[in-house]
């Protein structure tokens, strides 16, 4: 059979190396022989007697520079030389670079293994996205993946012949024929176990476990097995919480010959399933916090994120504790579908019908990375190295070069077929093709006239856009004009076939620009109606307006949605701007639903790539020119250089807390050095909150507070309709309790059970729903657009912004305050002390006053229509951005530049 190296980056006591040893295991009882290889020198190691040879101690870090990771290529190639192996299998972390070019290097076939989300996501940005796609996704000739969840993470980076495989295990290793089989009867119900490694990103959920417990009147001892970078401060919170009946024991090589001590187990992906495989109640710790005791319907949901609990409530206390009662045996069935003996069949199977890759693009890399004077460049890590990096990006690109003129070809070679089908034969050729084409344009023209002296309007128009097509056939045997013939063919096609046509034609169009700049003839005249037709429409009407914004969003727009950005542009619009509205993208293949075009009176809408392609196309600007950052990310740096040459001001609106974001897991683009870097080199700096301008004054002390605004032509005729003397109150907005604080809520609806609580929004966590039934006097009413919001709020006294205190809720100016005010209703706050001086608004420290019980009656203002008017007045989205626009014409860190 084969002969199988195993390579990964660590080999001590985890689900990898479980992995690894079962796999094995199985694969050595099939006549394989398998070798590993690892990033630690591990000699005290006892590897699974399965394992032929073990090499420990490779330089596998993403750590080492450039010149160790050669070294640790040159190594592998010899294992693989040396034990004529015929499979390379990588496993994470840094052992999956230098698996992939010694594989490739050796002609070998190569395996990977996706075990999580950090497999691919060790490093992010586009160059390492590059390496992924372009490189190793190109290279790898089988990926396997652990669930569902990673296939969908996983697949735009690698091959689509992937295949999921399960975590396996030996069922006679776990003493267990059957669950039904294991007698736990006998067992105290006193003792439970988690087993699970000890790192920052687990300690959560075992935290959580252990305070479910210490509350629970059914468990009353639990053992830890496990270890990591962080046991200490797990010992730290026992000691400190004085948790006496929780004890750490370590590690242990295999947790599963202790089960028979316990009644129950926790944790997480192949510990979990240990534990069921075993019999025993297993309750699945995520990485914030327990999910929940599994049971079938919890079993099928756990599956398909590898049983990590990603994407899953975490569950209450009263549930768990009822849950602990009523433990139910699952189905013997699923569980033998994790059998080694039945999943590590299909492996081996597949990995017979694929065929090995041979990636010309990591060859050129390698030899570029070889390079003599290249290696002793820098001690760096090689994985942030500019050399690396650069190699990277050049043949990724030529990669993607080479796929494009693929596509390019294809397309030329479906037209020729579709004009054969059109019967354009070789007869058609031998006749002549200037003569055919002469008798079907004096055929068109008397067709055309006797349409138009029948006065059949609409339908010479369309006669006249196929005569235009067929006259530009010839056009098509002419190359260097066949461009022209395929904008007028595109045109001239139905608007739906077109929108199915529209990324291809935009790729196209990238195509003929990068061919055009690379075959210019510098003594050839070119007219303006031939560059005209090499450039898109939004780059056009750019070059052709006298005053134009650029301003870039994370969501594609849509005029009735009530975002920041979505309004500058109208606004702007209105003010007689062009707007390109730059919509984000992930990747250069993500497709927006709309596309590229115009999408509002003078705004475009225009993909983040293609925008990136040609924004160096855009002239030197002699009118009023902006560009608003309004996301603080690296690409959007880099482009205000090349826009501030050509006299654009530059202007950064700090809409959110970024860095508060990206550390809660969002804005994963975020970096504080790229934010301040902008904030630096921008002509004029706006933020939404006063909290923003305090963070950043240490850099520059011009920052103008500019809150968010509303529009009183989207919010209709309804100012002031609020029913003063409604027992009904009610939010609108975004419903995530990473800061909306729901505690609140219930505590409102509790205290004061004569008012209804109507919630409009989105984001809602699952376990709110089950938690709002309890709560007759709170309806959800789900998402409602801003033009609808007034059907609502018209039976509403008070509107709420129940936010939790933190760096977030103070970097926010929502702009649901604004709509409120404007149809009259009272605001009650919790969260931003700063909306405490707008009108009717009361801001409610709960932390502080310790409240007791919230009356609402109590809260209640006295409205006040004249300085409601004023305020409206001053903060309608057209006077937040007139006055940005004012402010951006008056403060010019460009005018340093000579631009005479």
């Amino acid at each position: 059979m084969y002969r199988i190296l195993m390579v990964s980056e660590s080999y001590r006591h985890g689900g990898v190396e479980t992995y690894i040893d079962t796999m094995s295991s199985w694969l050595h009882g099939k006549d394989c022989k398998l070798y590993l290889a690892t990033g630690e020198s591990n000699e005290n190691k006892v590897v699974h007697t399965s394992i032929d040879k073990y090499y420990c101690g490779l330089k596998l870090s993403h750590n080492n520079s450039l010149d160790e990771l050669l070294k640790t290529i040159d190594e592998l190639r010899n294992i693989i030389r040396e034990q004529n192996i015929d499979v390379v299998h990588a496993h994470p972390f840094g052992s999956i670079i230098p698996s992939v070019f010694a594989a490739k290097l050796e002609n070998k076939k190569l395996v990977l293994t996706v075990h999580g989300p950090s497999t691919i996501t060790s490093f992010s940005g586009t160059s390492y996205n590059d390496l992924l796609r372009y490189i190793i996704g190109c290279s790898v000739d089988l990926t396997l993946y652990v669930s569902e969840e990673m296939k969908f993470i996983s697949e735009p980076f690698f091959r689509r012949d992937g295949m999921i495989l399960p975590n396996f295990f030996d069922f006679n290793e776990l003493n267990n024929k059957g669950r039904n089989d294991k007698n736990i009867a006998h067992v105290s119900k006193q003792k439970w176990v988690v087993v699970s490694r000890i790192d920052a990103q687990k300690l959560p959920g075992i935290i959580h476990f252990i305070e479910l417990a210490s509350k629970s009147n059914q468990i009353y001892e639990v053992d830890i097995i496990g270890n990591g970078p962080v046991l200490d401060e797990l010992i730290d919170y026992i000691k400190s919480h004085e948790l006496l009946w929780v004890n750490i024991i370590g590690e242990v090589a295999k947790p599963s010959e202790l089960f028979e001590k316990y009644f129950g187990m926790a944790g997480m992906g192949r510990a979990l399933l240990e534990g069921i495989i075993a019999g025993m109640p297993s309750v699945l710790v995520g990485y914030d916090g327990v999910k929940g005791i599994i049971n079938n319907a919890l079993f099928e949901k756990a599956k398909t994120c590898n049983f990590s609990g990603r994407s899953l409530r975490t569950i209450e206390e009263e549930d768990f504790e009822r849950d602990l009662t009523n433990i139910k045996i699952l189905d013997e069935i699923e569980v033998c579908n994790y059998d080694v003996n039945k999943v590590l069949p299909s492996y081996l199977t597949k990995l017979g019908q694929v065929d090995t890759t041979a990636p010309e693009v990591l060859y050129s890399l390698y030899y570029y990375l070889q390079s003599s004077n290249l290696t002793n460049a820098s001690d760096e890590s090689y994985i942030s190295s500019p050399i690396f990096l650069g190699g990277i990006y050049t043949y990724a690109t030529r990669r993607n070069i080479d796929h494009l003129y693929q596509r390019i070809h294809d397309l030329e070679e479906t037209m020729s077929q579709r004009l054969h089908d059109a019967n354009i034969t070789n007869k058609f050729h031998n006749e002549g093709v200037a003569e055919k084409l002469s008798r079907i344009e004096a055929s068109l023209k008397t067709f055309h006239s006797y349409l138009e002296h029948k006065n059949v309007k609409n339908k010479s128009i369309k006669i006249n856009r196929m005569k235009s097509l067929f006259l530009n056939i010839k056009w098509l045997f002419d190359k260097n004009k066949r461009y022209v013939a395929l904008k007028n063919m595109y045109w001239s096609l139905p608007e739906w076939l077109r929108l199915k046509l529209d990324r291809y034609r935009h790729r196209y169009v990238q195509k003929k620009l990068l061919s055009n700049a690379s075959n210019i003839n510098l003594y050839q005249d070119v007219t303006t109606e031939e560059c005209s037709v090499c450039e898109p429409d939004w780059l056009l009407a750019a070059k052709n307006s006298s005053k134009l914004l650029i301003v870039p969003c994370g969501f594609e727009f849509d005029e009735l949605v009530n975002q920041r950005p979505i309004n500058a542009a109208k606004e702007f619009s209105a003010l007689g701007f062009t707007v390109l509205f730059v919509a984000w993208q992930w990747s250069p293949n993500e497709k927006l639903s709309k596309g590229c075009g115009l999408v509002y009176d003078k705004v475009y809408q225009v993909p983040l790539y293609e925008f990136t392609n040609a924004v160096s196309n855009i002239n030197y600007y002699f009118g009023e020119a902006i560009f608003l950052i309004t996301m603080p990310a690296k690409i959007f740096l880099d482009i205000s250089y090349v826009l501030r040459r050509n006299n654009f001001s530059i202007v950064y609106d700090i809409m959110d807390e970024w860095e508060e974001f990206n550390l809660a897991g969002q804005a994963p683009w975020y970096k504080k050095d790229i934010e301040e870097g902008i904030l630096l080199s921008a002509d004029s700096v706006f933020c939404v909150a006063p909290s923003l301008k305090e963070k950043f004054s240490f850099i520059r002390e011009d920052i103008d507070v500019l809150g968010n605004g509303y529009s009183e032509i989207v919010l209709g005729d309804n100012k002031f309709i609020a029913d003063r003397n409604a027992k009904k109150i009610g939010y609108v907005g975004h419903l995530t309790d990473a800061w909306f604080d729901w505690n609140f809520i219930f505590r409102l609806a509790l205290d004061n059970k004569e008012y209804e609580i109507h919630i409009i929004g989105y984001g809602e966590p699952d376990y709110i729903h089950d938690a709002l039934k309890k709560h007759s006097n709170i309806f959800f009413h789900g998402k409602v657009y801003p033009k609808d919001l007034h059907k609502h709020i018209k039976h509403w006294s008070i509107g709420l912004i129940p936010f939790k205190k933190g760096k977030l809720s103070q970097a926010v100016d929502p702009i649901k305050i604004y709509e409120y005010l404007f149809f009259g209703l009272d605001v009650i706050v919790t969260g931003i002390e700063h909306l405490s001086s707008y009108p009717n608004t009361v801001v409610v420290d709960v932390d502080k006053e310790r409240l007791e019980q919230v009356n609402i009656d109590e809260l209640k203002l006295r409205v006040n229509k004249k300085d409601i008017n004023e305020f409206l007045l001053k903060t309608s989205w057209h006077a937040r951005f007139e006055y940005m626009e004012k402010i951006s014409k008056n403060k010019r860190i460009g005018r340093l530049y000579d631009h005479e």
